[in-house]
């Protein structure tokens, strides 16, 4: 009886570990202001983000809502789940990001993400020894029009 719990127990791990088909890895990308200034924690209502990864055919489409922001360091980063596209990722793959903020329809983009080698999390544009620059928010130019009308005042 002991050696069935056991074989049971062994079957279960196994099916545990093949359950978890991709190696979990988080990309931290850090989000700045067209000015340079952070983004303030009070906007990560309103930020989605659309990520590819070459060796996967999918798009993960993410929000704050799903956990797809955060704020680490007075700092705010899009928080994306490597493990969670459909393929494995590689060492080597090139990960793209386009961001949207609603509140002033900003938009940004990353085409240039390469996962390095290991396991840690990749601070993407962090800074000192971490890789890459930050995704800028750069809003839309405002348009302008004049309108010039003629007005005739009769009868005063």
């Amino acid at each position: 009886m002991k050696k069935i719990f056991i074989i049971i127990g062994i079957a279960l791990l196994a099916f545990t570990l093949y359950a978890q088909t991709n190696m979990p890895r988080t990309l931290f990308v850090q989000v700045r202001n067209a000015d340079n200034s952070a983004v303030p924690a009070s906007d990560h209502p309103f930020i989605t983000y659309q990520a590819t990864i070459t060796s996967s055919p999918n798009t993960l489409t993410e929000s704050s809502l799903d956990g797809g922001c955060i704020f680490l360091g007075s700092q705010t980063y899009l928080k994306i789940q490597l493990g969670n596209f459909t393929n494995q990722w590689q060492v080597g793959d090139i990960v793209t990001v386009h961001a949207h903020r609603s509140t002033d329809q900003a938009t940004g983009s990353l085409n240039d993400i390469v996962i390095p080698a290991g396991n840690d999390p990749i601070y993407w544009g962090r800074g000192g020894i971490h890789p890459g620059t930050p995704l800028i928010f750069t809003a839309p130019t405002p348009t302008t029009h004049i309108i010039s009308e003629q007005y005739t005042v009769n009868g005063i």
